[in-house]
């Protein structure tokens, strides 16, 4: 069972892959807010044991590209961390802890990411008809 006080990050950490969390960061992206905008970065999660410990995550013609297994030669951007600690900049209220996270490159990276996606509500209806209605 998942902690009430744990950080958002932390629980959907548990649940969530890497290539999933980015793949998810996607569909968030604003095709007008991203027009025009490109960057690669690597990254590199050292506690993985899996395809994801390196992923290439690149934004180009409006939309966001994942690659799990590999690197770029020529990141704008290169991040190691642990995933939950980089996790948290994404879905957690608290910003992350960047003393833990080593980087390489253009920081401004992550703050032309973050500045293109859309806040969903967390009512939301993904597919029609899939909203509980209130009693």
């Amino acid at each position: 069972a998942v902690s009430a006080t744990r950080p958002a990050a932390n629980k959907a950490s548990e649940f969530l892959s890497p290539t999933q969390l980015f793949e998810a960061v996607g569909v968030r992206i604003d095709a007008r807010k991203a027009e025009g905008e490109a960057f690669t970065m690597n990254l590199t999660f050292p506690e993985r044991r899996d395809a994801d410990r390196m992923l290439v995550v690149e934004l180009s013609n409006s939309a966001l590209t994942v690659l799990a297994g590999f690197h770029s030669p020529s990141p704008d951007l290169a991040i190691t961390a642990a995933f939950s600690d980089l996790m948290a900049l994404f879905v957690g209220s608290a910003p992350p802890d960047l003393s833990k996270v080593s980087t390489d490159g253009d920081l401004s990276v992550l703050l032309r990411l973050k500045s293109v996606l859309v806040e969903f509500p967390s009512t939301y209806e993904v597919l029609p008809g899939t909203l509980r209605s209130k009693l």
